[in-house]
């Protein structure tokens, strides 16, 4: 999705290359010079799932909980405004209850839903 806008965009990606979305701290640490990107991953439809190449395999990785995450210097350029320096720890926890709070569950509950449904 462009930034300021609703409407999403087709990301081409060279063959033999990866995609790394980059999350909400590290744009803090650039002043948002690196943007954080929202995350879909869509299933391929089922009559091409078993031959389709791509791959999506998730991995976070976080600071240590208490680091005062604020905008690296050398990202401190004329025209760009520090971010709000935050605490990794809340900050992380923050965007995981604005998450729970956003889909009606928490992830307990959702992971009930699914052992019940089989």
């Amino acid at each position: 999705m462009l930034p300021h806008s609703r409407k999403w965009v087709p990301v081409l990606i060279p063959a033999g290359s990866f995609l790394v979305q980059a999350g909400d701290l590290l744009a803090r640490w650039t002043s948002y010079a690196v943007r954080p990107n929202i995350h879909r991953v869509v299933n391929p439809p089922i009559e091409v799932a078993a031959t389709s190449r791509r791959i999506s395999i998730p991995y976070f990785h976080y600071p240590r909980l208490d680091l005062l995450v604020e905008a690296a210097p050398a990202c401190l350029t004329e025209g760009r405004r520090a971010a709000r320096p935050v605490v990794a720890g809340e900050h992380t926890f923050r965007r995981q209850e604005d998450d729970k709070d956003a889909h009606g569950d928490s992830i307990e509950e959702a992971l009930a839903a699914a052992v019940a449904a089989g």
